[in-house]
Parts: C-alpha cells; sequence; structure tokens
C-alpha cells in the first residue's frame, strides 16, 4: 500500500481533535483547546522553562531559538529545525518535539559541550541572548556533526547579541571544526585532534561527551498528524484553529465559511450597488475582511495580529495535506507546494546543484533563488514560513517575489470547487497587498519554478538592506537574460528584470524589457536603455520608505552590475574578460571571522585579580538557569500591566474612554494621575529636575507618555483592554521634532553651558580672533555643519519590574534598572511611602548602556501606584516596540563649526562651535550629557583657542537619556569630523594631521585646564602604527584602488580619550558589605552595583578573593539590594569597578586587618583559611564589614569653564580598513586593531570582551544604525512617532558585521594609581573607536569620487548608511537623482530624440522623479 493510500486510510479511522499532542525535552505533554493565539514561548515559559527568552515578540532577535523536531513519515527521517518560539503558534506543535536550552545540559549535571565552549571562550555577557545562541548552533551540530565555517555562520544569522560584539562566540563556534582534521574535537590545534568523535546509534546522534541528546521520542515516529483533523475553537472570542489533513477538506472548509458569510456579502453587494459610481468595477467578495488566514510560520500573521490590531476569527494550518507539502520535479522544472517550507526549498535546491553541479547551465536559476535565500530573513524564520505564506503577503519589498517574476515563474490557483488555473508570475501581484487570488473562493496550490534552458539564459538576484543578515530590503531585483549570437555579435533575445520597494508591489520593468529585445549586448544598449528604466520605476518623494533618490539609483545599479556580469559571462576569450570590472560583479567577500587578544598574562595580583576568570554567570547563563525579572516566578494573586500611551506628540487630552474595556473578563484595573493624588504622592516626576507628570493629566507633549495604566489578570488580557481604550485629543502648535525646529523656535532647555580657552594675548572673543586670523595667509579657515544620529539602547531584556506590596505598605521592586536608589526614592515619591519602607533590588539584568538609567524608574512608580491601589503584585513587562517608542534613546547632535588651521607646521589654532542636542520633551540627563560632550570636544588634540557652547534643545519627542559613553561620543566626533574637513583642505592624510596635533610635552592641559598623560598616548599611537602594519597595508589598498572602479578599500586611525567619572562630583562613592561565614569560610560580598553583563560581580569578587588570599570559589556576590546596601548611584560612567571594587577593598582590607592583629594576638598560624575563620568567629571578632569609597580631587566650575572632573582618563586607539561597494553602499570591515589602556587589567578576559563589545555598538552608531520619526524629513510616517521599533526596521550589527579580523592588544606595562588594583574603567571608552570604520567608508567615498573627477569637499552625516555611502560615491547613476538631476535633461534629450520618443513620453521621462506614480 502506498504511503497516500495509507494515509487516505488513517484520516477515515480518525475524529477531528482539539487536542494537540507534543514533547518537551523528552516528556509528553498534552493540551487540549489551546487559544489559536498562543505562542510557544507562552507555553513554555509558563510550565517553568525560563531559558527562552523574550526578546522581541516578532522573530527578529532569536532570544527564543529553540529546537522543533519532527517526524518525516514519507521518507522515514527525523527532521530538526530552529525555530522562533515567539513567532510558533502553540497550535502549530502538535506532532512535534521541542529542545529549549535547559535539554541539553545543565550546571547540576553535565553542560552540553556548546555550552561549554560558548562559557569558556567568554561568549556570553548580560546573558539574555545566549540560550537563543546555544540552540541555534545545538540544532546545527544535531544536524550536521562536522559544519563548515559557513554553516555556522549560517546557522547564527538570527541571532542577535548586543554585548560581546559577536567575536568571542564565533571564536567558541569554531572549536566544533578541526584545524587539523576539519571534525570537532578539543585538540586546539595541536596533534590530538579527533580525540570525541560522536557517536551514532539509530540515527540518533551522542554529543561529544558521550552523553546522548535528548532522543527524538518513539511514539511521535508512530503517531502521523496527517491521521486526524485538529479543530480548535475558544469559546470566550470565537477564534478558530482548523488542521485539515487533505486538500478536499481545506476546499470545503473555505466553501462553509463562504456560505456563512454570504448574507453579509449580499448587503455589501447592495451598499455598493447603491454608492456605485459610473465605470466601477466592484468586487463585494474582495470588499469583505478576510475571515480565513492560512498560517504556516507566522511570521507575517504575528506582527499583523500583535503590532497592528489585526484581528482573524479563523486560522488554518496546511501542513498535513500532501499536495501543498510537495516538491515534485519535472525535467522543465520544479512545482513547489505552497506550504514548503524555505527550509525545505533550500535543501531540495542545494541537492539538486550537487547532483547536477554548480557549473551546469541548467542550474542557474536554482542557483539565483539560493543566493537570494542566503540574505531572506534568518535560519529559524526559513525553517518556518512558507513559499505560499511568502508570496501571499504580496510583501511591495518581497526578496523572492521579483526573482519569480523575472524567471517566468507561474503559480497554480485552485477555487473551492477543485477547479484550477495558472498565472504567471508577472500577472499576479495586483496593487498593494492584493494578488490575483480571490481570498474567499480561492487557495494558492502551487508554484512551478522552471529550470534555466539553454547556455544563453542568465539569471541573477540582487537585494539592498540597511543590513545583509535578516533585514528587509530597500530594494530588491530579479533579473533574467536569454542571449543569442548574430553575426558574431552577442544580441539580447529576451530580458525580464522585476523590482521590489519601488512601487505598491513586485513591479516589472515593462517598457525597458521591450527596448532591449533583439539589441546588442553592449555598452550603448545599457544607456539607452537607462531613460526606460526610469520612467518604468517612478517613486514619488512621499513614498513610504524615503530614500527616494537612493532607491532609484539602485535599480540602475542593479541593471548596471547584472549588464556587466552578462558581459563577462558571454566573452570566451579570458583575455578580453579582463575588459571588464568585476569590482561591479562580485559580492563583498567575507571569510569567517578571527582574530587575537593580547595581554600581559604574568600580571597577577594576589589569588585572583590579573587572571582571566570567565564571567561568574557564565554557566547559569548557557545553560538558562540564569534568572532575569520576567523570571520571577508568578506571585500570588499577581495582575499584568500594560500602559495607555499618548499617540499626540503635542495635544490636550479631552477625554479618555476605558468603558468598552472593562467590559473584557480579566480587566481589574485602571490606573491614572487620579491615583497618584488619592495615595498621597506626587505625580511630578523626573531624573535631576521634575519637569514632567508620571501620568499625562491633562496635556501631553510627545508621543509614548503615560496615560493610565490597565491592569488585567494576563499580559494577553491587559493589551487588549488597552487596545480598547479611546483617547480624543485637542491637538496643539508648535510641533517641534528636530534640532532645526528647535532652533527656529528657540526652544531650549537647561544651562548653555561652555568652555573656553584663549591662547591669543591679543584677542578677547572668538568673534575677534576670527576676524583678525582668517584673512591671515598663513591660515585655513574652514566651517561647516555636522549631524549625529541617535541610537536605541536595544538591550535584548527590556524595561521590566515587579511590585510585591507587603504589611504597613512596604513594597518590594524588583526592577531591571541600573538605578536601585534613584528608582526607590521615586516610588516613594509617587506612592508616598517612606524610602525605608522601599526595598528595590536586582540579581541581574539583560544589558542596560544606560537605557536603565532613569527612565525605568518611572515604569516602577507607575506599577507601584497600581500595587499599592490594588494591595496585589503587579507585573510590568514592556514589549519590545512599546519599550524603543517610550523611553528614549541616544541623543542625537548637530555641530555648527569654524576652524582656523596653520599651512605651515599643519596645527590647530582655533576652533568655535556649538553642539545642539535633541533632548526630547524633558531634561532627563540631557545637561550631563551636554556636558560631557563639551568636555569630550578635545578628544586628544591640543586646541590652543577654543569656545565650546552646548544648546539642549526641548522638543516634542520622548525624553532622550543616558547611553553609553553620556555624550562622548557626540563630542569626540565633532572634532574629528573638523579634522577630517581640515585635512581635506590642506590635502595632507588626516593620519599625519592627527599625530601632528596630539597632546604632547609642551600643551598636555585640556581646555577646562585637566592634565593629559600624553606619554602614553604616544604609545598607544606608536603602537597602533606598528600592531596594523599601516604603512604597507597603504601601499596594498591605492594597488587595490586602481585596479577596482566600483569597490574600494580604505584605512583610518583614531585615537581616544574618555574621562572617567561622573561629572556630577557627589554620584562618585559606593558602598559594600562583605560577611564570612565561620562554618566554611566563605565570603558573601554584597555591593551597590548592578550586573549588566559588564563584569561587575566578577571583578569585584576578584578583588575580594585577592585582598582576602582566597580562592575565587569562595567569594559569592548576593543580588543588588537598597536595604543592603543604601544611597547607590546609579551604575553607570564605567566606573562601577573603580567605586565598588575600592568599597569591597576597603571592606576586606578591614577584615584582613581584624584577622591578622588576631592571628598575632594568637601567635598561631593556622592551617587553613577555614580554620583562621572559625578560630576568628570563636573569639569574637567581628567577620563583617561595610566598605566605603569615594572619588577624591573632583572638582568642575562652569562659571569658569576649569576644574578637574575626571579621576583620570582612559586611552586607546584603533585602525580599521574596510571596503565598499559603490554601486550598492553596502561596506564590510576587512580588519581592526585596538590597542588599549585598562591600566593593569583585573581581568582581562572580560575587559577585552567589553572592548569588543563597544566597539561593535560603535560600530553600529556610526553606520548601520538610524533612528526615524516622523518629522520635515520623514513625512510617510506620523508626526512625532518613532518608525523604527523592533528588530524589524531598527537594525543593530550581527555575526556577519564584525570585522573579519579583529585585533585587541591591552597596553602593557601601564598601571594606573588612581583605581582598585591600579587597573582601568572601561566600559564606555572603546565605543568611540568604532568611527574608524566610519571614517574608512569615508574614504573609501573620497576615492570612488576621484574616479568620477569629483574633488569637491563633501560631508558626510552620521550613521553611514547604505544609502548615505551610495549617494555620496556621486556617479554617473546616482547624478540622475540628485540636485544635478536638471544638467542632465539635455543628455536625454538627445537619447530619446535619436530613439524616436515622442515629445510627450519624454517630458514624462524627465519630470517622472516629481510624479506620484508607484507610491504607496
Amino acid at each position: 500500500m502506498s504511503t497516500r493510500q495509507e494515509h487516505q486510510k488513517t484520516m477515515i479511522k480518525n475524529p477531528p481533535s482539539n487536542t494537540i499532542h507534543f514533547y518537551v525535552n523528552g516528556e509528553a505533554h498534552t493540551v487540549a483547546n489551546p487559544h489559536p493565539d498562543a505562542s510557544l514561548i507562552e507555553y513554555l515559559r509558563s510550565t517553568g522553562l525560563t531559558g527562552t527568552k523574550l526578546g522581541c515578540n516578532e522573530g527578529g532577535c532569536g532570544a527564543c531559538t529553540i529546537m522543533l523536531s519532527h517526524y518525516d513519515h514519507d521518507n522515514k527521517k527525523i527532521v530538526n529545525r530552529s525555530v522562533n518560539a515567539c513567532l510558533a503558534p502553540l497550535c502549530s506543535v502538535d506532532a512535534c518535539a521541542i529542545i529549549t536550552v535547559e535539554g541539553i545540559g545543565n550546571t547540576k549535571g553535565m553542560l552540553h559541550m556548546v555550552q561549554e565552549r560558548v562559557a569558556n571562550f567568554n561568549g556570553s555577557q548580560c546573558g539574555f541572548c545566549t540560550p537563543g545562541i546555544i540552540m541555534s548552533l545545538y540544532t546545527l551540530l544535531r544536524n550536521n556533526p562536522y559544519p563548515t565555517e559557513h554553516e555556522i555562520e549560517h546557522s547564527l544569522d538570527g541571532n542577535l547579541c548586543r554585548c560581546t560584539g559577536y567575536r568571542p562566540i564565533l571564536s567558541a563556534a569554531k572549536t566544533f571544526i578541526c584545524p587539523s582534521s576539519g571534525k570537532p574535537c578539543n585538540c586546539s590545534g595541536d596533534s590530538k585532534h579527533n580525540k570525541d568523535e560522536p557517536q551514532f546509534e539509530d540515527g540518533d546522534v551522542f554529543d561529544l561527551r558521550g552523553k546522548k541528546h535528548p532522543l527524538f521520542p518513539a511514539a511521535l515516529k508512530q503517531y502521523d498528524p496527517r491521521s486526524r483533523d485538529v479543530i480548535i475553537e475558544n469559546e470566550q472570542d470565537g477564534i478558530k484553529w482548523y488542521r485539515p489533513n487533505s486538500l478536499e477538506k481545506l476546499l470545503e472548509y473555505k466553501r462553509e465559511v463562504l456560505e456563512q458569510n454570504m448574507n453579509t456579502i449580499l448587503d455589501n453587494e447592495r451598499v455598493q450597488e447603491n454608492n456605485k459610481q459610473p465605470g466601477a468595477i466592484r468586487s463585494p467578495l474582495r470588499a469583505l475582511p478576510v475571515q480565513i488566514r492560512m498560517i504556516v510560520g507566522n511570521s507575517e500573521v504575528a506582527i499583523e495580529t500583535r503590532q497592528k490590531a489585526q484581528v482573524y476569527q479563523s486560522y488554518v494550518q496546511p501542513t498535513t495535506i500532501p499536495e501543498l507539502c510537495a516538491i515534485k520535479p519535472s525535467q522543465e522544472g520544479i512545482e513547489v507546494g505552497a506550504s514548503v517550507t524555505l527550509g525545505k526549498l533550500t535543501d531540495y535546491l542545494q541537492e539538486e546543484i550537487r547532483k547536477v553541479g554548480k557549473d551546469h547551465y541548467s542550474m542557474r536559476a536554482y542557483i539565483s533563488i539560493l543566493d537570494q535565500l542566503r540574505y531572506f530573513a534568518s535560519t529559524p524564520i526559513r525553517n518556518a514560513c512558507s513559499l505560499g505564506g511568502n508570496i501571499m503577503t504580496a510583501s511591495p519589498i518581497s526578496d523572492l517575489n521579483p526573482l519569480w517574476v523575472a524567471l517566468g515563474c507561474t503559480a497554480n490557483i485552485l477555487d473551492i470547487d477543485n477547479n484550477s488555473r495558472t498565472v504567471p508570475m508577472d500577472q499576479f501581484f495586483l496593487s498593494y497587498r492584493t494578488v490575483a487570488v480571490d481570498p474567499h473562493r480561492e487557495i494558492l496550490h502551487s508554484l512551478f519554478i522552471p529550470k534555466t534552458q539553454s547556455a544563453m539564459e542568465f539569471a541573477r538576484p540582487y537585494k539592498q538592506a540597511r543590513r545583509r543578515e535578516d533585514d528587509i530590503a530597500i530594494v530588491n531585483a530579479g533579473m533574467k537574460a536569454v542571449l543569442t549570437t548574430v553575426d558574431s555579435q552577442t544580441m539580447i533575445e529576451s530580458f525580464h528584470m522585476a523590482f521590489g520597494g519601488m512601487a505598491v508591489c513586485t513591479i516589472s520593468a515593462k517598457r525597458t524589457q521591450d527596448f532591449l529585445r533583439n539589441k546588442p549586448l553592449t555598452d550603448d544598449t545599457f544607456q539607452q536603455a537607462i531613460p526606460f528604466l526610469i520612467q518604468d520605476l517612478p517613486l514619488s518623494q512621499e513614498a513610504p520608505g524615503g530614500m527616494i533618490e537612493y532607491r532609484r539609483s539602485l535599480t540602475l545599479s542593479f541593471f548596471f552590475k547584472f549588464f556587466q556580469y552578462l558581459k563577462f559571462e558571454t566573452i570566451i576569450d579570458p583575455h578580453h574578460q579582463k575588459q571588464v570590472d568585476t569590482s561591479a560583479i562580485t559580492p563583498l567577500h567575507r571569510t569567517y571571522p578571527t582574530g587575537t587578544q593580547d595581554w600581559d598574562k604574568t600580571n597577577i595580583r594576589g589569588t585572583s585579580v590579573g587572571k582571566d576568570e570567565k564571567h561568574m554567570s557564565a554557566h547559569l547563563q548557557v545553560t538558562g538557569e540564569a534568572k532575569y525579572l520576567d523570571d520571577v516566578p508568578k506571585q500570588s494573586n499577581e495582575v499584568h500591566a500594560c500602559f495607555v500611551l499618548s499617540q499626540k506628540p503635542h495635544a490636550k487630552v479631552t477625554n479618555v474612554d476605558i468603558s468598552v474595556a472593562k467590559t473584557i473578563p480579566g480587566f481589574v484595573y485602571y490606573a491614572d494621575h487620579t491615583d497618584v493624588e488619592a495615595l498621597g504622592g506626587s505625580n511630578r516626576v523626573g531624573a535631576i529636575i521634575h519637569d514632567e507628570d508620571l501620568f499625562v493629566t491633562d496635556k501631553c507633549t510627545s508621543v509614548g507618555q503615560i496615560i493610565g495604566v490597565v491592569c488585567a489578570t494576563s499580559l494577553r488580557i491587559a493589551r487588549q483592554c488597552v487596545k480598547l481604550i479611546r483617547i480624543e485629543y485637542e491637538e496643539l502648535s508648535p510641533v517641534i521634532l528636530s534640532i532645526k525646529d528647535a532652533i527656529e523656535h528657540s526652544s531650549y532647555q537647561g544651562d548653555n553651558h561652555h568652555v573656553t580657552r584663549f591662547a591669543q594675548p591679543d584677542v578677547t572673543t572668538m568673534d575677534e580672533l576670527f576676524t583678525k586670523y582668517t584673512n591671515d595667509p598663513d591660515h585655513v579657515l574652514v566651517e561647516g555643519d555636522f549631524f549625529m544620529g541617535g541610537q536605541e539602547h536595544f538591550y535584548l531584556e527590556g524595561h521590566a519590574c515587579l511590585v510585591i506590596p507587603g504589611e504597613q505598605d512596604e513594597l518590594t521592586v524588583i526592577s531591571s534598572t541600573q538605578a536601585l536608589t534613584h528608582t526607590q526614592c521615586c516610588v516613594s515619591e509617587v506612592t508616598n511611602v517612606p524610602t525605608h519602607k522601599i526595598v528595590c533590588k536586582a540579581k541581574r539584568i539583560g544589558g542596560g548602556f544606560g537605557g536603565k538609567e532613569t527612565r525605568g524608574m518611572l515604569y516602577a512608580a507607575a506599577a507601584s501606584v497600581c500595587a499599592r491601589r490594588l494591595n496585589q503584585p503587579v507585573r510590568l513587562v514592556l514589549d519590545r516596540d512599546v519599550d524603543m517608542g517610550m523611553s528614549g534613546q541616544r541623543h542625537p547632535f548637530m555641530t555648527k563649526y569654524r576652524s582656523l588651521i596653520n599651512k605651515k607646521d599643519k596645527k590647530i589654532f582655533a576652533i568655535q562651535v556649538t553642539m545642539y542636542s535633541n533632548a526630547g520633551f524633558s531634561l532627563d540627563l540631557s545637561q550631563s550629557v551636554m556636558d560631557r560632550s563639551i568636555l569630550s570636544f578635545d578628544n586628544c588634540y591640543h586646541v590652543p583657542n577654543v569656545d565650546v557652547i552646548g544648546k539642549v534643545c526641548l522638543t516634542n519627542l520622548p525624553s532622550h537619556t543616558a547611553f553609553r559613553g553620556f555624550g562622548g561620543p557626540q563630542g569626540m566626533m565633532a572634532m574629528e569630523h573638523i579634522i577630517e574637513h581640515m585635512s581635506f583642505a590642506l590635502d595632507v592624510d588626516p593620519i599625519a594631521l592627527r599625530r601632528a596635533n596630539l597632546y604632547d610635552e609642551s600643551n598636555h592641559f585640556t581646555p577646562y585646564g585637566q592634565i593629559v598623560d600624553y606619554e602614553r598616548l604616544h604609545r598607544l599611537w606608536d603602537q597602533i602604527m606598528i600592531k596594523s602594519d599601516h604603512q604597507n597595508r597603504m601601499e596594498s589598498i591605492q594597488q587595490y584602488n586602481s585596479s577596482n572602479r566600483f569597490k574600494k578599500k580604505a584605512m583610518c586611525m583614531v585615537p581616544t580619550k574618555f574621562g572617567i567619572s561622573f561629572t556630577a562630583s557627589f554620584l562618585n562613592q559606593g558602598g559594600a558589605l562583605v560577611h564570612i561565614y565561620h562554618s566554611d569560610g566563605t565570603v558573601l560580598v554584597s555591593h551597590g552595583g548592578v550586573e549588566m553583563g559588564q563584569g561587575l560581580h566578577t571583578k569585584v569578587a576578584q578583588v575580594a578573593a585577592s585582598v582576602l588570599g582566597v580562592p575565587l570559589h569562595k567569594v559569592f556576590i548576593a543580588e543588588t539590594s537598597t536595604d543592603k546596601v543604601p544611597n547607590t548611584s546609579a551604575t553607570a560612567a564605567s566606573v562601577g569597578s573603580d567605586l565598588y571594587g575600592m568599597a569591597v577593598q576597603n571592606a576586606c582590607e578591614q577584615l584582613k586587618s581584624r584577622l591578622d592583629r588576631f592571628q598575632s594576638s594568637r601567635n598561631v598560624n593556622y592551617a587553613s583559611w577555614e580554620e583562621l575563620i572559625d578560630a576568628a568567629y570563636h573569639y569574637t571578632v567581628n567577620l563583617s564589614a561595610q566598605g566605603f569609597y569615594k572619588t577624591p580631587d573632583l572638582h568642575l566650575n562652569w562659571d569658569k569653564g576649569r576644574g578637574t572632573p575626571f579621576s583620570y582618563y582612559t586611552y586607546g586607539t584603533a585602525c580599521s580598513e574596510i571596503e565598499i561597494d559603490t554601486l550598492t553602499g553596502d561596506f564590510n570591515i576587512l580588519r581592526t586593531d585596538i590597542v588599549m589602556d585598562v591600566g593593569d587589567s583585573i581581568n582581562p578576559a572580560i575587559d577585552i570582551g567589553q572592548i569588543e563589545g563597544a566597539f561593535t555598538q560603535g560600530v553600529g552608531l556610526f553606520t548601520i544604525e538610524e533612528l526615524i520619526w516622523g518629522d520635515a524629513d520623514h513625512k510617510w510616517v506620523r508626526p512625532g512617532h518613532y518608525f523604527t521599533r523592533g528588530p524589524g526596521a531598527y537594525k543593530i550589527p550581527s555575526f556577519n558585521d564584525v570585522p573579519v579580523e579583529f585585533n585587541v592588544h591591552l597596553l602593557k606595562n601601564a598601571p594606573n594609581a588612581l583605581a582598585v588594583y591600579r587597573s582601568k574603567a572601561i566600559g564606555e571608552p572603546p565605543l568611540f573607536l568604532g568611527c574608524t570604520v566610519f571614517y574608512g567608508i569615508k574614504h573609501a567615498i573620497q576615492a570612488a569620487r576621484r574616479d568620477h573627477g569629483v574633488n569637491e569637499y563633501f560631508c558626510l552625516d552620521s550613521p553611514a548608511t547604505p544609502e548615505r555611502i551610495r549617494m555620496t560615491c556621486c556617479d554617473d547613476l546616482t547624478k540622475r537623482f540628485t540636485a544635478n538631476w536638471p544638467m542632465k535633461n539635455q543628455l536625454i534629450d538627445d537619447r530619446l530624440r535619436d530613439l524616436d520618443v515622442s515629445d510627450q513620453e519624454l517630458d514624462n521621462m524627465k519630470h517622472v522623479q516629481y510624479r506620484a506614480n508607484g507610491s504607496y
């Protein structure tokens, strides 16, 4: 009996069911009637498996990655897939085996090799992303115990990490490949390779330690999910989940739903008939909202329902319908079922290419598809989402749809009566999200993909996004050409190209295609085709997504690339192939990242300080056992809170209607400003000054302000209630959104601090100085302005808190915050509870970067109001998009400057700058951020005459806040921009100019009078020159650029100087409490710092161990809590180790002194530490001590602009080499060398991790990461709304963005007498070195511009996005869409008149960029 017949037989036997059966870590689970909208991660975490983290809830960060396995009954094999548990519907995992991070190893038993190696290689810092990374690698090894480097990188393309910089994770993963044998081992490259061969048994793999993986359950091999239907319906809201096991049942179900809605349809027809306009054609079926949503991977539906408030009443899971899950080959190509996952399609195509050979012409179409799939979303998304789902979504920026159109694919469609029809894909996409499939009567059955039919048929895909991995396209394209030879000349027989990102749907360039038919394959043909392509692809200036000129330029760039590819492929003589510049054809090349880490391994002090100990929580993090706030078990009678937020940037709130929300079962309470008044608290809050309302009273001044809080029995219900609350506004003006708006309206806040220094006795003001010396022939004046965008923190764990009320008004506040005391005080003021009854605590937080320094205290205060009013525990966990939309970012800056430099000695003579920051609607920490920017402006350079003014702009955006670097990067970036401008004006190497202006023996005082260690600065500069092999590589770069027109390399070197201390001197204090227990001599340390991945607890423990002379394992760090150490400063400003290391050292030295006196008085040398402690206890020696430290001698007088605001400086230098694709704006970091001054490192491994992580975050700041708000520059976004919310729209660097070679060196023999154990702070200083990539990109752009005869100066604002890179390269293609466009009109006139184009068509082409056609 065939498999199909067996399937039909079992279908008859088994009735439908509303239960699902699956396994989790080897244990059977049966769930009856789960909610159709419930996700797998909700279920897993509800069962106590909290190792799977919820980072973004949209499948973009990978923190929720698990392994999902099922049994392929047709092929008798187990299929393992990494998937996003946040997207996977719980209903969809019937018959699956789920493995979470808890299932592969734990600290009480044995770690899996993946867990152990990531921990040992310091691949975990905050640890929130770590379980997902572990599971991605684990799934890879389950499928392939012998992975290649490419496969390792590929497996991690759906995982993000904000802390580590990725390099240590990649280094750990590479150990699975033996350098000798290419197989997994522990040899580290020595001759003992391959000693841990994996074992196999009945197809199940053991790990390399001999411990068996969780086996695929035998019961699931016997259970074929195709044997029954699954029908689940939620009684409360009527939402239904249906998994039919045959195509006939699916069509029948659609027919039933259609009949049920017929009355509605008929009513709709009558309404439409009455309102019908003459000539209008209307479809009543299309007017009816879609009632059935086909769902396989849920990657689109999840976003629609969670973020776009879309509601679907019926889901159909078509994954058990054989016809829809099959791939059927034929001589002409393959027919791919609509339910086939993209991962399965990838595997199939790879196998076909392997069998036939990648060089055979018939595989070209398949290779093109694989090339596009490589950067389609991520591995977990491809493993889950279906081909049909991607097609039917009809996204205007789908990566695959343009390729289907270009390749000549056809869609096979079935209606509810089982009638079939085919539609060519170039006729399939009708308009925005609308396709040639009636959603009520038809389904997409399959897609036919033809093979390449001849050796003269060629196809290629193209895509450009903000980031290569896991990013939606800005523009993409599919192109195919069939060529022929006529009289020894290559002719174009047919040409097909389709684009995404250029219209409301996938669009073909039909006029261009028609023009190219039967034309010769020549450069003239390409040039003549350009005007047609421009007309084919118009874009309105108001088109959503913006970047109009860039997108239009990309279409020409892709066309040019394909044309060059065709020319290269059709030239038989290799000598003539050299005439084609292959730099236009080949993609940027990357190899597996490598690097070195170098430090003084002999500098060990005591038992632990100086050792490269791994993070104390590393093993907990890699096993998922490390607990974060939302992992705290549910409390008795707990409610979930969800914010009601303002949706207008400046408006009166005239009415808040919660009546409908209150009717929802599970609604508990709604709190607003009246509840604060009822408690007797203060609704006015703020980080420094109280200038904002906790709850909006009558007027909102930004989008995202808290109007109220809904409390409900579940988070799902709380979210539902929030959507039902109606708010009425009266909009106010002006609406000030940008720095330019603020300047226009003189909208400022805070104090205009400034620092001024004059070295010229003959002048008294800057105006006088510039007037006098501007016309001096020995000086050159440069002036301009520079914009630097902000940055999203993107900590993997969002803002969260749990407030537990106790007796006598006590409150326990567990919060994901960097500032426990600030939170305690804010809660006290708002709830009218004295601070001694409020305990704030944090075990660890999943990243902070400054974003959890102040804003989180407001959220904890709001939750505390609810807890007080209800006398119930309240849990508040912000969704990723909500968190990003309301909690603020790094401050955008604009700097206006003028500068004079001496032509002869290349010394800077004078600089005057005014820096403006966009602070948002309240002051928060913006004044302090601006102050540090002013104090950091000089970076490492002596400027004899300088005037720096800072202005903080008050705007109608959410309040921007602290971020790693705290204004320092903005100030230093302004200085480096001026250096670059001056080097261009003088025509000198900017590296030489930097070296000439470094602080030196004669000039080593900052503008505010603090001494700079110029000798150390010069050591660093000299070492980076040597370590980077600068001179030889520069010669190589010049040779490369001379022979590659469309790819350019460049290298940049930059120093940094970062002041260590809070600029508010009173904050530079820290406390600690140390206990020694007499029973076993163990040490418990409590201190005021918060562990957020930076290794603070590990360093503090090392300090305690070395002072007391005990091994590190004797020391344990307790959670940070205000009832242990009071009056703490925020863990920020890089001073955590300095303050709390010193405080712990102080406490331990007290204890050591007592023990020494005790031992001396007893005249006994105890044999062990344990004996000493026990004896001291019995002789009543106090074994507890409080330590305290304050940073001495800090002061700053802003009236005079003089003082010593910092304890010391941390210095560093970096050199980065980059490569850009001048046609697309894509770039690659080829190599980065860093030499960093960390003093005598307490822990080199942690310090290097901080350097790599900070540098990578800096690369993101200066290149990839771009904040987009609804303002004058982004009119397609609602005013004041934040567009780049969540990983779908906001991109941080990924594994594919790290330097291909990444070398970090710690400066040796560089002790720092001013900090604990002669160390230096390191958390923030390296971030600015990411600008070496930015300025490397700028130098590469200059090289490209020179090739095109463009030699004038240009300003490159930050970040250097692909758009800015491409458009500033300024070639003949971009000029058609920039300000030079009118100059090209005559050229177009001449070319088109030669082609006999009508005057009307010519006019349309010339003005096409101003038309609205194609906007969406």
